[in-house]
C-alpha cells in the first residue's frame, strides 16, 4: 500500500486505470457508458489522485465519438453534473488532470449540448486562469514538462471553444433565416457530432459573406464567448505565452 492510502482506495485507482484502459476500445466505451459508467464517475469520493484517475478515463471517453454522442444526449442534470465536474478538474493544482479534461473538453464542444453546460459553468474563464498560473510559472522558473502539455491542450480547447460556438451562432442565423417555411419553425441544433475543422469555418465564412440576410444579422449580433476571452484577458495572455515560448521547443509552432 502506499503511505496513507487505504485498500480501498488503492482498489479504485487499480479500477480506473483499467475503466480507462477499456474505454480507449470502441465497443467497449459504448458499453460502458450504456452501463452508466459516467454516473458512476460522478459518485466517486473527491480525491486528487481519485480525481486524475477520473480525468484519465474522460480523456480516453473522448476518443470515441459514439461513446460521446451517447454522454451528450444524456439527461440534462448528468450533462451539467459532468460539466462541473471536468471544470473543478480544470481548476485544480493537477497538471495530469488539467492535461485530461482539456483533451476532454476540446473533444466535448463537437456537441452542443456539452458546449451548452460549459458555458454555463463559465469553463473558459477556468481555462483562461490556467494559462495565466502556468505563465506566472514561467516567470518564477518553476514551468515544468507538464505545464507545457497543459498549456498547449488548454491552448487548443480555447480554440475549439471559439469555433464551436462559432458554428452554433452561424447555424442559428441560418435557421431564423430560414424559419419561414413551416417546416423550419422550432429546428434546434441536434444532439450530434459538429464539425469543428479550419474547412468548416471556411464554409461557414462563405456563408456568411454568400448571404446579405445572415451577413446583417451577424454584423449586429454579439458573440458573447469572444466577449468573455477578452474580458477575462484570454487573447493577451496567450500573446504573452508565444513570446515566452523558446523557437525550438516542442509545441512552441502549435500552442496558439
Amino acid at each position: 500500500l502506499r503511505p496513507g492510502m487505504s485498500r480501498n482506495i488503492l482498489l479504485l485507482l487499480e479500477a480506473l486505470h483499467l475503466a480507462g484502459v477499456l474505454l480507449g476500445h470502441r465497443k467497449l466505451a459504448i458499453e460502458l457508458v450504456d452501463a452508466g459508467i459516467v454516473k458512476a464517475f460522478l459518485k466517486l469520493p473527491r480525491l486528487d489522485t481519485v480525481n486524475e484517475g477520473v480525468a484519465f478515463c474522460l480523456q480516453r471517453l473522448q476518443g470515441v465519438s459514439q461513446a460521446m454522442e451517447m454522454v451528450s444526449a444524456s439527461p440534462p442534470a448528468m450533462r451539467a453534473e459532468l460539466m462541473k465536474l471536468v471544470c473543478n478538474f480544470i481548476s485544480s493544482g493537477n497538471d495530469a488532470a488539467r492535461r485530461d479534461v482539456a483533451l476532454f473538453v476540446a473533444t466535448a464542444f463537437h456537441y452542443p449540448s456539452l458546449l451548452a453546460e460549459f458555458d454555463r459553468q463559465s469553463g473558459v474563464q477556468k481555462l483562461i486562469i490556467v494559462l495565466k498560473t502556468i505563465l506566472l510559472a514561467r516567470f518564477e522558473s518553476t514551468y515544468t514538462n507538464a505545464s507545457r502539455h497543459v498549456t498547449f491542450h488548454t491552448c487548443h480547447a480555447i480554440r475549439q471553444y471559439l469555433r464551436a460556438n462559432f458554428v452554433v451562432f452561424v447555424e442559428s442565423l441560418r435557421q431564423r433565416v430560414g424559419s419561414s417555411s413551416k417546416s423550419s419553425k422550432g429546428m434546434k441544433l441536434p444532439l450530434r457530432h459538429v464539425e469543428l475543422s479550419v474547412q468548416s469555418i471556411d464554409s461557414l465564412i462563405k456563408v456568411i459573406n454568400g448571404d446579405k440576410r445572415i451577413a446583417a444579422m451577424f454584423s449586429r449580433q454579439r458573440l458573447t464567448p469572444v466577449e468573455q476571452l477578452l474580458e477575462g484577458g484570454g487573447v493577451s495572455v496567450m500573446l504573452d505565452i508565444i513570446q515566452e515560448l523558446q523557437p525550438g521547443e516542442k509545441y512552441a509552432h502549435e500552442t496558439c
